[in-house]
């Protein structure tokens, strides 16, 4: 069952990486992100007291504490992310985040005590044989890999969300799938508020935003994408770094947005970069 909860999650984030790369173009970050979360947090919160009130409020300071870490963490995760995308393409930024499984794999492998398989090394050597081809395209397009501040964004974002994975494998099994994503909804918010009215409302007028539907739906397929998500690591026996390796298959929903919705080009070559990229994923599932 933790297979197929990543899968659908997968499935959902795809949809959700295209409806942010409609909702954030020419449109500002912060205000985005902030307004999207506060939908989808309110939605969960609000269903959930009604259906399942009793599992939320037992929880100790410290696993509050732990979960309002979580929701920090993911903060940084979502607005080193939101910024790479609004500035690229989109068949650019989703399969650079795509190399965080293999961030995910390392710390299970270093931190979780997880070895190495052959498959697992050799499908890391392929996912970073396939980034290097994949930058070769993107400079056609004006973009340098090593040099973009949007991809270095980028790549902060995969390497926190790897770190909130490892995390989540702890954190899930500790306290709930339900009462972690009831808490981590709440907490969202809560830190999205400050951050939001401090860094981006003093500039508004120099980087306005503009409310589209897609802003809505942002905040309610991450919920949805999430749920998946936190069963999924809850259920027992399940492989933090297949479940991640799983989500990033996304990309390839992403990917043909790019090409029929948002009319970005070099698609022929950005799709045997992103092939390398899944059979990377594709092996180190496998060798599980």
């Amino acid at each position: 069952m933790w297979i197929l909860f990543a899968i659908g999650s997968a499935v959902i984030i795809g949809f959700y990486e295209v409806l942010k790369k409609h909702a954030l173009h020419m449109n500002a970050v912060l205000p985005v992100l902030y307004l999207s979360t506060l939908t989808g947090s309110s939605v969960f919160i609000f269903t959930n007291i009604i259906y399942h009130p009793e599992i939320h409020f037992s929880l100790s300071y410290a696993d509050h504490l732990l979960i309002a870490l979580k929701a920090l963490l993911v903060t940084a995760v979502w607005i080193s992310g939101f910024l790479g995308l609004k500035h690229l393409p989109i068949s650019i930024a989703s399969p650079v985040s795509a190399v965080s499984p293999v961030f995910t794999l390392c710390g299970a492998i270093f931190i979780l005590g997880e070895r190495l398989t052959i498959l697992q090394l050799t499908g890391c050597i392929i996912v970073i044989g396939a980034v290097y081809f994949f930058s070769n395209t993107a400079r056609k397009e004006g973009v340098s890999i090593f040099k973009s501040p949007w991809i270095l964004a980028l790549v902060i974002s995969s390497l926190l969300s790897a770190v909130s994975s490892l995390y989540d494998k702890y954190l899930i099994p500790k306290i709930g799938a339900l009462p972690v994503q009831f808490w981590f909804e709440f907490y969202l918010p809560v830190i999205m508020t400050p951050v939001t009215f401090l860094l981006w409302y003093p500039y508004r007028k120099k980087d306005p935003f503009v409310w589209r539907w897609s802003v809505m739906f942002i905040g309610l397929f991450l919920i949805i994408a999430d749920y998946l998500y936190f069963h999924a690591v809850a259920q027992a026996g399940a492989l933090i770094a297949v479940i991640d390796a799983l989500r990033k298959s996304s990309i390839v929903i992403a990917f043909l947005a790019g090409g029929i919705l948002f009319g970005e080009i070099n698609i022929r070559q950005k799709g045997i970069a992103i092939s390398g990229i899944l059979a990377g994923v594709i092996l180190i599932i496998i060798s599980k």
